[in-house]
């Protein structure tokens, strides 16, 4: 037999290696085919036996050549739906695609053992919703009488293209997130399971309530898992993320099974751009950073410790530092530069929390702030601050407290405070001082500004010393000393109280001014009344000039008190009207809609057409200054409304006023020129008289003229009666006869209307009734007129207890919701000492 070529020999050789797997494929193709439905029927029955719902699927393959050298049970289009009765939940899962893989050895013999899932484009759900009902139990308890030669032993789970979302409709909570890729990989060493992890996620909504915390970036992260389940704690090493550009690590212990677990967990984050982080996070967190921007570079290390569990929770430490920083408040673009701040947090378990800024610093255009600033406790916190600045107001736009606007000037100073940033207990120490050169702000947009402001203002446990403080509102200029208490917890926090007591002088004060400084008038009557709302203070005021509206006075003195919304003033002396005034008062402003002003008040030697005037002739338009004029003194009683635009309300005026006029004249009033009848129309126009006294009332918006006799050397008038603020009248005349007109000497009038006076004169009685604008006036009979006095007397006692009730002490106090006005004085009639 001849030799086989060598050439022979080796194709022989190639082809038997490559035949010999060829074959062993087609065998294993075959087992494949042969036991294929067997096997997927097998795999489905095994996944029902555990679970409480059936798994539907659209189609199921074996495979082998897109898995080898595993083989794949495939399922296609799978739903889990909700457990029966349920049908109005939604379902756990939907997935284009599941693959279960086994081992090719196994399967080849018959050991169906899943030790690989591959989930595809899948959804899943995790609801909870009403009576407690959740779609996610769907495991059995316990498996019973199984012969499945199918078993579970899952050692590797690949995500590809799914999404996971948590719904709780009770809370209000939907989560959802994209996992384009996850790879977790499980390894068991007897009681020890040890994992890997590697797994992108994609932001996704987050909903809490009405609150949105969606992230705007993913989150990578790679991490090994050490589980052991004999030691009853989850290890974790090498553990990696990044998240919107920033790398940290975490590493440590958790424990699990017991009641209370231990926990030991390292974080690290180290030159994290700060911008990027900020704009990753949930806008939720940071609604007051909104119209802030930050850069700089972060770093922080922290740790949590400790137990955790149903009842304890583990200690929180950490340290942060911030690296060349930069805050710029966008509306105004004014910016801090150079900002490096360093600290610290610690959250111990049973302890008291802190929070500590070690160091902070920053610039502002040509200025500089540093300092340091720590917090001890959450539940009533107390703060400690440092500070030091000297900076320009103008680039801290946007900055300061959101009462002030607008500021310029230059603020330096050093101050430590120490206190309950609740306000309750503010200010335990502080201590400082500084200067402000001319400052300028409006506490308001649109609100009154205040300008060239001058101060030196020092801080000493808890109060303000004010020292040279000068500033310029409007008009006004205004110069104070003294001191405040609990300054800072008032402007802090809206329920807290202001208390001070100060000097104040102007060469100029216009009460217009100062009532601009809030931002809206009408809100702020609203809200707490025509004064600041948990404010009072004592002062002593000397103004050298004075003027509201037309009112106008000269060297004011005196001083005010302002507690509960209510404002009084004692002692209080100035130069007015062409005399000289002295006067006490309040104005009451607890009510919401308006003010009560009450005034007791002596004029002396007074210009009378000025008081008229510069008063806007008391809220009547009937007796007006230009029908008066003399010089006189008058102890006036007077309450009133204010609205919210300090104009008094007509209707509620209520006065007594007891009037000495000296060389008086009454020009041109309208009632008296109806008289042009029966009495020389010259004598009329023109009435003069030397002395004048008399009680005038108003009340119900009616003026009340008690008797009173006007004598002249051609005319000798008297008369009573009353005068309403739409001009209703109601006067009783008399007059003697032989003053009457010629034409009316002719006629004479009845028997009754005419009495004789005792001193060989006769007096003519006439009554003047109607409206200043259509008048009547008959003759008046004396019984008639005697009935009237008496009942005029009785009308004037009754007025006269109606105020006296209006303003005495012991009047109840009112209910804001239905009381207009309210009064504190005690008003003494002459006539009830006599």
């Amino acid at each position: 037999m001849p030799a086989i070529p060598t050439v022979t020999r080796y194709r022989f050789l190639i082809a038997f290696a490559f035949l010999i797997p060829a074959l062993a494929a087609l065998a294993i193709l075959a087992s494949t085919l042969l036991k294929g439905e067997k096997v997927r029927q097998l795999v489905i029955n095994s996944l029902n036996e555990r679970l409480l719902v059936p798994v539907e699927a659209g189609d199921i393959s074996l495979t082998l050549l897109h898995s080898f050298p595993d083989v794949s049970v495939v399922l296609n289009d799978l739903k889990i739906k909700p457990k029966k009765g349920l049908s109005g939940d939604p379902g756990l899962l939907s997935a284009r695609r599941i693959s279960l893989r086994m081992g090719l050895f196994g399967f080849l013999t018959g050991n169906y053992t899943i030790k690989k899932l591959v989930v595809e484009e899948a959804v899943v759900k995790l609801w909870q919703g009403p009576e407690n009902r959740v779609n996610y139990l769907i495991f059995k308890s316990s498996i019973k009488n199984s012969d499945s030669p199918v078993s579970f032993e899952i050692k590797s789970l690949s995500l590809v293209h799914c999404t996971i979302a948590w719904i709780d409709q009770n809370q209000h909570i939907n989560l959802n997130f994209g996992l384009p890729r996850a790879e977790i990989r499980a390894r068991s060493e007897g009681a020890k399971i040890h994992l890997r992890i590697n797994l992108t996620t994609l932001p996704g909504p987050l909903h809490m309530g009405t609150a949105d915390y969606s992230p705007a970036a993913g989150l990578d992260l790679i991490s090994a898992i050490t589980i052991d389940n004999t030691a009853k704690k989850c290890t974790l090493s090498e553990t990696s993320f990044r998240f919107a550009g920033i790398n940290g690590s975490i590493a440590g212990m958790i424990g699990f099974g017991r009641s209370a677990q231990d926990i030991a967990l390292n974080f690290t984050v180290a030159d994290a751009p700060v911008r990027q982080l900020l704009t990753a996070l949930p806008a939720a967190l940071f609604t007051r950073m909104k119209d802030y921007k930050l850069t700089g570079v972060l770093s922080a290390n922290a740790t949590l410790s400790g137990k955790w569990g149903k009842h304890v929770t583990p200690s929180f430490f950490g340290d942060f530092s911030l690296r060349d920083a930069r805050l710029t408040d966008t509306p105004s673009g004014n910016a801090l530069d150079a900002v490096n701040v360093s600290g610290k947090i610690e959250l111990p378990f049973n302890g008291i929390p802190k929070i500590e800024l070690t160091r902070f610093a920053a610039k502002s255009g040509q200025g500089r702030i540093a300092g340091s600033a720590g917090m001890i406790g959450f539940n009533n916190p107390v703060i400690h601050l440092k500070l030091s600045a000297d900076i320009d107001l103008a680039g801290l736009g946007g900055f300061l407290p959101e009462t002030i606007n607008e500021a310029t000037g230059r603020l330096a100073g050093e101050i430590e405070y120490k206190g309950d940033i609740s306000g309750r207990n503010l200010a335990v120490t502080s201590s400082g001082s500084f200067i402000l050169r001319d400052a300028a702000f409006t506490l308001a947009p649109g609100s009154g500004k205040i300008s060239a402001l001058n101060a030196q203002v020092s801080f000493d446990n808890g109060r303000v010393y004010i020292d040279k403080m000068k500033a310029q509102l409007g008009e006004t200029d205004i110069s104070i000393n003294g001191y405040l208490v609990n300054l800072a917890a008032y402007l802090l926090n809206a329920d807290q109280p202001l208390d001070g007591n100060l000097n104040i002088s102007s060469a100029n004060f216009r009460l217009e001014d100062a009532l601009l400084l809030p931002a809206n008038m009408s809100d702020t009557i609203t809200q707490a009344g025509l004064f600041p709302k948990m404010v009072k203070f004592k002062a002593d005021i000397g103004l050298k000039k004075f003027s509201f509206r037309k009112f106008t006075a000269e060297n004011a003195q005196g001083n005010f008190t302002l507690t509960d919304n209510v404002m009084r003033t004692n002692n209080l002396k100035f130069d007015a009207l062409g005399g000289s005034v002295e006067a006490n008062g309040l104005i009451n402003s607890r009510y919401n809609d308006h003010a009560a002003l009450i005034c007791n008040a002596r004029l002396n030697n007074v210009d009378i057409r000025r008081l008229f005037y510069e008063f806007n002739d008391f809220g009547q338009s009937e007796l007006q200054s230009r029908h008066i004029s003399g010089r006189g003194d008058a102890t006036v009683q007077l309450s009133a409304t204010l609205g919210t635009d300090l104009v008094v309300d007509a209707a509620s005026v209520k006065a007594v006023a007891d009037v000495e006029i000296r060389n008086g004249e009454l020009r041109n009033f309208e009632p008296l020129q109806e008289l042009s009848r029966f009495l020389s129309e010259d004598q009329l126009m023109n009435l003069k008289f030397s002395t004048l006294r008399n009680r005038i009332e108003i009340t119900d918006q009616t003026v009340i003229i008690p008797e009173m006799e006007v004598q002249t050397s051609a005319l000798n008038l008297k008369g009573y009666g009353a005068h309403t603020f739409d001009n209703a009248i109601d006067y009783h005349f008399s007059v003697r006869t032989s003053e009457l007109r010629k034409n009316r000497r002719r006629n004479p009038p009845p028997p009754t209307a005419i009495e004789d006076d005792g001193l060989g004169q006769t007096r003519l009685f006439l009554h003047m009734t109607g409206t200043v604008d259509n008048p009547e006036i008959a003759y008046d009979k004396k019984a008639v007129v005697n009935k009237i006095a008496t009942d005029f007397q009785l009308q004037k006692l009754e007025l006269r207890n109606a105020i006296r009730q209006e303003f005495s002490r012991n009047k109840p106090g009112p209910d804001p919701q239905k009381a207009k006005k309210q009064t504190q004085f005690q008003i003494e009639w002459d006539e009830d000492n006599k």
